[in-house]
């Protein structure tokens, strides 16, 4: 059941598609807005729906009467305070956006390559507005989303960059993207949002530090080799050798790589560090190769990914946005959550969504279990893993 909202409604839609039905869906989701326009739909679906893609679409845009809709394919939903981890589902969410500028757009894999290359002008001239915050989906199986996200922290700097990276069956590439009502299978679709509504951000990756923090010493492309004039290996072996038993066994699997963020603090917590993985180790070489590109002279430190570090850091970061939200509309949100996370996870069905909603709801939310996701650390967009992260749409300060 759809809440009631005056600038935003989401819903969930259950199982298979059957026209009739979805129509009338669609129709009470639109019922439940209490604005007279809908500047923007948001949609996340999962595998299955491969032959009705564009007649969902279609219905969306008619009968909800929406003017932008964007979204794309997961293998888990996010719709309100609940999180849909099994069977077949659709997620809408409609949003009425005073005072918003929005700009829908699509490119491929060789235009982002042209637009690396040459320069970005052209594409800031396409988008009209001055943006406040992007809204980007794309597939991982043709678009390089480092790449992407270089060209956007390049051509706009400080300029927030949410959404991620599509899901669906890897076997048979089945992860697509929406925009309007056409299905996207190949490069990114996005929004830019400009005008009176920003975008504000909560990323929580969900990991504690463990061990010392370290300078790294010698690094090539991905591979680690020197911390703190040793062995990166080493190192390694001497924080997992320091952890206490109970901490030894949840580290299986779970060891992370953490770069800080602010070289000059001096006390490093949960949240200061981009979090990688680590992704091999080589005792006899004494390298490291981890998720990411080191550089000599970087601080480093070792993170372990755990269920209570990562309950305590998204309401950590959820009473941090609090005071910046006050005294402002929140129109809507949405979430972008990593295929880790979820009940497996937490032991917990929907702690995300619902953490999320108690803190800024009730409003109309939506997301998707995706493939990595978009958000920014220390004002530089990242790809995250193993993140919530979550957009906030809000009127400017």
């Amino acid at each position: 059941m759809s809440q009631v909202h005056s600038f935003s409604v989401s819903d969930h839609w259950d199982g298979p598609f059957d026209e009739t039905r979805f129509e009338v869906w669609a129709k009470t989701l639109r019922s439940c807005l209490q604005a007279d326009t809908v500047d923007l739909g948001i949609i996340f679906a999962t595998p299955g729906y491969e032959k009705n893609w564009e007649e969902i679409l279609e219905i969306l845009q008619i009968h909800c009467r929406v003017s932008t809709l964007i979204g794309c394919s997961g293998n888990a939903l996010v719709s309100q305070g609940f999180e849909f981890e099994e069977g077949m589902g659709v997620s809408v969410s409609l949003l009425s956006l005073p005072g918003a500028k929005l700009t829908s757009f699509e490119f491929s894999v060789q235009e982002l390559e042209y637009l690396n290359a040459e320069s970005g002008s052209e594409f800031e001239q396409r988008l009209t507005v001055s943006p406040n915050g992007f809204l980007i989906f794309a597939d991982p199986f043709s678009m390089n989303p480092e790449k992407m996200l270089a060209f956007f922290n390049r051509e706009f700097p400080e300029i927030s960059v949410h959404g991620g990276l599509a899901c669906g069956t890897h076997e048979q590439r089945e992860s697509v993207l929406f925009l309007n009502n056409r299905v996207v299978l190949e490069g990114a679709v996005g929004l830019a949002v400009g005008g009176d509504v920003v975008i504000e951000s909560v990323i929580s990756q969900g990991c504690q530090p463990v061990g010392e923090s370290y300078i790294i010493t010698s690094a090539a492309a991905n591979v680690l080799n020197g911390i703190g004039n040793r062995s990166a290996y080493d190192v390694l072996s001497d924080v997992f050798s320091g952890l206490p038993d109970a901490m030894k066994l949840k580290s299986k699997g779970n060891l992370h790589v953490g770069f800080v963020i602010d070289e000059y603090q001096e006390d490093y917590q949960c949240g200061d560090f981009l979090v990688r993985n680590l992704i091999g180790a080589d005792p006899k070489s004494g390298a490291l190769l981890v998720g990411a590109l080191p550089r000599v002279g970087q601080t480093l430190q070792f993170q372990m990914r755990d269920r209570h570090a990562a309950m305590e850091d998204l309401n950590k970061k959820l009473n941090e946005i609090q005071p910046a939200l006050q005294e402002r509309e929140i129109f809507g949100a949405i979430l972008s959550t990593c295929t880790g996370r979820g009940k497996r996870f937490f032991k917990v069905p929907d702690f995300d969504a619902s953490s999320i909603q108690e803190c800024i709801g009730p409003v109309g939310m939506v997301g998707f279990f995706g493939n990595g996701e978009f958000g920014p650390v220390g004002g530089v967009n990242f790809v995250h893993g193993y993140t919530a992260a979550l957009a906030i749409f809000a009127s400017k300060r």
